[in-house]
């Protein structure tokens, strides 16, 4: 199973099972991690943990666009050259996007109020900013 995991990746299975012990909210990841989502990508041919992030953070760019659609943050008749180029293509998020990777204690609660027990999610920011907007895509998972 492990072998099909990145190094990195891998790495950081020891570090996450030492976070389930700790009574923090969330521990982060982001050192031991890929430093670019280039190197994300590229990793994504061989590693089923990184893809999976590499497909969670194109299905929040698209969510991002149609946000951006629907409230006209740019001029409809010169839309960005990359508007809807795939994520991985786009040189600011590609080699410059700040990468973030934590995992979060979300609790869970009965509708009566009674708690159940956490659930945990590994959460990986890619944050881009430029002169003229920021914008925070987010790949989330449940373990």
């Amino acid at each position: 199973m492990s072998d099909d995991l990145c190094t990195l990746c891998l790495s950081l299975s020891t570090t996450i099972h030492e976070a389930f012990t700790d009574e923090a909210e969330a521990t982060p990841l982001s050192p031991l991690w890929h430093k670019t989502l280039g190197e994300v990508h590229t990793s994504s041919f061989t590693c089923r943990f990184c893809v999976i992030v590499i497909k969670g953070w194109s299905q929040s760019r698209v969510v991002q666009v149609e946000r951006a659609t629907l409230e006209a943050d740019y001029d409809a008749e010169h839309p960005p050259a990359d508007l809807h180029r795939p994520i991985h293509e786009i040189p600011a998020y590609r080699n410059e996007a700040e990468l973030e990777i934590s995992l979060e204690k979300l609790p869970r609660y009965l509708d009566d109020g009674r708690r159940l027990t956490n659930r945990w999610a590994v959460v990986c920011n890619c944050n881009v900013k430029s002169s003229t907007s920021s914008m925070c895509i987010q790949a989330f998972g449940h373990i």
